[in-house]
C-alpha cells in the first residue's frame, strides 16, 4: 500500500483533479473532473497511450514499464501536441497506478487557449500563483528590454545615456522584486531596495563587488553557479533557481532571469538580474514529499519501533529540529513512555535528555508541560545551548490518546506556518497509525483467548468461514479423525471431506446431512455418524454471524 492507496477517489479528485488511475495493462481506471475537459475521450477502459505520450524521462516505448515510473518526475504530453502534465506516477501495490500531477502551464494565454480557468486547480496547486509571478516577471523584463534597447540607440551621447540609466534605476527601484545590474566583469552598479530588503546588504555594501563573493553558501549548488558563469560569459539570457544567502548566513531559494545588457556591437557590456522569492514554495514542496515519505513508511503497517526509530530523524533532519521524543502506551498498558526519540547531540543539551524510566500517566497529563513543571530542570530548560521553544503535539484520534510528540527547536530549525501545519498532519498520521497498531494488539488478545477456549474443549472443533475456507480447528480435531500434523494448515474443504467421508461406514448419510446443512444455513442441525473402526460421533453445526 502506498500513500496513494490511503487517500478515497474523492479525495484524490479534489487534491489532484488532472489526475487519472490506471491498471497494469494501461487502461484508465479513474479520471479526474478537470482532466475530462482537456480530454473528452478519457474514459474509464480508454488505453492512456492513445492520448498520452510520454516526455520524461526517456524510455522506448517497447521498454516502457509502468512500475519503473513509480515515485519519479515524469512529463507527459498530449498526442496533439496541445499540452502536456507534470506530476509524479505512484503504484499502490494492487497492480493499479494514479498519476497525481496538474497541466504544465508557462503563460495565461496557454490557460485560456485550453479552455481552463484559476479555479480548475487545487487549492494546493501553485500553478496560478507562478503564472502571475511570471507574468509579471515578463512584463518587468519587457520593460527593461524597451529601456535597454533605448541605451544602445543612444550610446553615442553620453549625457542621454546617463538619463536613462538614471530612468531605469527609477523604474527597478520600485520593482517589487529585487534587481541587480552590474558591468561585464559581474561587478555590482546599483541594487534596488527590495534587494536590501530580502538580503540585508545595501547598496554601499555590494557596489564593486560580484554577487559569488557574498550571496552564495553551502547549500548553493555548484553546477548551477557554472551554468551561471557560463552563460554570462556567453552574454545570452537564462532563467534558473539557486540558493542564496542574506547577511545573517539565512538560505533562501531565488528565481533568477538574467538578460544582458549589449552594446553598439551586440556585446555584453553588462546584465540586469531580477530575484523572485521562492523559498516558500521549495518548503512546501519539501514538507510534501517528506508527507508521502512518512506515509509511505507507515502505510504497511510495519512493527512500531524500527518504524519510528527510522522517521524520527528524517524528519528531524528535513526540519532541523534539535530533538524529538515520541511518548506513547505499549500494548494495553495505560503509562506513556519515552519509546523513541532521536536529538542532534551537538544541539541538544545533555542535562535535558529523558530519563528512559521516566513513566505518565496518559489521562489527563499534559506531557507539553513536562520540562515546565518538573523543578529539576525548570531553571534550566530553555536556557541550556540554543533551545528556543519545545512544543508538545498530542496523538489523538477522536478523544482517545495514543501518545505525545515533544519537539524542541532552536535557532537553526525552520518555523513558520508551513512547518506548523506539518506537524500537526503528522501527529494526526502518526495517531491513526497507533491506533490501527492498539486495534492489531486488541485482537491478537481475542485471537489468543479464542485459541485458548478452543484447545480447552473435549470436542473437536472445526470453524469454516461463508466462503467455505476453513479458519480455525483445535488438536482435538486432529486427533479424533487421524489428520497429519499440518494437513488442516493447507487443505481445502474438499480435501477434509474426502479424508473424513474415507472413513465412515456411510458417507452417502453425511453428504446428505451436509446439504441439509447448507440449504438451511442460519439452523443449528444435529446428528450422528458411525465410522469403520466402529468409533460414533455426535456432529453439531452452528451457525455464527459477525
Amino acid at each position: 500500500m502506498t500513500s496513494a492507496s490511503i487517500l478515497s477517489p474523492d479525495s484524490i479528485d479534489l487534491l489532484f483533479p488532472f489526475g487519472f488511475s490506471i491498471d497494469s495493462n494501461g487502461r484508465l481506471l479513474t479520471v479526474g473532473s478537470k482532466l475530462s475537459l482537456l480530454l473528452p475521450e478519457a474514459l474509464p477502459g480508454a488505453v492512456w497511450t492513445s492520448m498520452l505520450k510520454l516526455e520524461r524521462p526517456v524510455v522506448r516505448s517497447a521498454e516502457l514499464q509502468l512500475a519503473d515510473l513509480d515515485n519519479q518526475l515524469i512529463i507527459l504530453q498530449e498526442v496533439n501536441g496541445r499540452f502536456r502534465l507534470r506530476g509524479q506516477l505512484l503504484a499502490d501495490g494492487t497492480d493499479r497506478f494514479c498519476f497525481l500531477g496538474s497541466p504544465w502551464i508557462e503563460a495565461l494565454s496557454q490557460l485560456e487557449n485550453l479552455g481552463l480557468q484559476l479555479n480548475d486547480f487545487a487549492l494546493h496547486d501553485a500553478t496560478p500563483d507562478v503564472l502571475y509571478a511570471m507574468e509579471l516577471q515578463r512584463t518587468m523584463v519587457d520593460d527593461l528590454k524597451v529601456l535597454n534597447d533605448r541605451l544602445l540607440a543612444q550610446r553615442g551621447q553620453l549625457s542621454v545615456a546617463n538619463q536613462k540609466l538614471e530612468r531605469l534605476s527609477l523604474l527597478a527601484s520600485r520593482i517589487l522584486s529585487p534587481v541587480i545590474i552590474a558591468n561585464a566583469s559581474d561587478e555590482i552598479e546599483w541594487v534596488n531596495e527590495a534587494f536590501t530588503q530580502l538580503t540585508g546588504y545595501t547598496l554601499d555594501e555590494v557596489v564593486g563587488r560580484q554577487p559569488s563573493q557574498f550571496l552564495i553558501g553551502p547549500e548553493t549548488d555548484r553546477s548551477t553557479l557554472d551554468f551561471i558563469n557560463e552563460c554570462c560569459i556567453a552574454g545570452r539570457p537564462f532563467s534558473c533557481e539557486i540558493v542564496n544567502y542574506t547577511k545573517e548566513r539565512n538560505p533562501y531559494w531565488a528565481s533568477l532571469e538574467v538578460h544582458p545588457i549589449l552594446d553598439g556591437d551586440r556585446r555584453a557590456s553588462g546584465y540586469i538580474c531580477l530575484q523572485i522569492d521562492i523559498t516558500r514554495r521549495k518548503q512546501a514542496a519539501r514538507l510534501d514529499a517528506l508527507e508521502i515519505t512518512v506515509s509511505r513508511r507507515l502505510a504497511p503497517d510495519p512493527e512500531i519501533e524500527p518504524a519510528l526509530n527510522e522517521l524520527l530523524p528524517i524528519i528531524a533532519a528535513q526540519l532541523h529540529l534539535a530533538g524529538v521524543y515520541c511518548w506513547r502506551a505499549s500494548g494495553s498498558n495505560a503509562e506513556l513512555a519515552c519509546r523513541e526519540h532521536y536529538v542532534d547531540a551537538s544541539r541538544f543539551p545533555q542535562e535535558l535528555q529523558v530519563d528512559a524510566a521516566l513513566r505518565f500517566d496518559k489521562i489527563g497529563y499534559d506531557l507539553s508541560q513536562r520540562i515546565l513543571q518538573d523543578p529539576i530542570l525548570q531553571s534550566s530548560s530553555l536556557h541550556c545551548g540554543n533551545l528556543l521553544s519545545v512544543i508538545g503535539l498530542p496523538l489523538l484520534v477522536g478523544e482517545t490518546l495514543y501518545g505525545m510528540l515533544e519537539i524542541y527547536l532552536d535557532s537553526h530549525s525552520e518555523a513558520g506556518l508551513l512547518q506548523t501545519n506539518f506537524l500537526t498532519r503528522l501527529a494526526r498520521s502518526l495517531a491513526q497509525f497507533l491506533s490501527r497498531k492498539q486495534a492489531q494488539w486488541r485482537q491478537a488478545e481475542l485471537l489468543s483467548t479464542l485459541r485458548a477456549t478452543l484447545e480447552a474443549t473435549a470436542d473437536g472443533l472445526i470453524i469454516i468461514d461463508s466462503h467455505q475456507r476453513i479458519v480455525g480447528h483445535n488438536q482435538r480435531l486432529i486427533d479424533l479423525w487421524r489428520f497429519s500434523p499440518h494437513f488442516l494448515d493447507l487443505a481445502s474443504t474438499d480435501q477434509v471431506c474426502a479424508h473424513i467421508l474415507d472413513q465412515l461406514q456411510s458417507p452417502e448419510s453425511l453428504l446428505e446431512q451436509v446439504e441439509s446443512v447448507e440449504r438451511k444455513a442460519d439452523s443449528i442441525a444435529e446428528f450422528t455418524i458411525a465410522l469403520l473402526d466402529g468409533r460414533v460421533f455426535d456432529v453439531l453445526t452452528h451457525p455464527q454471524r459477525i
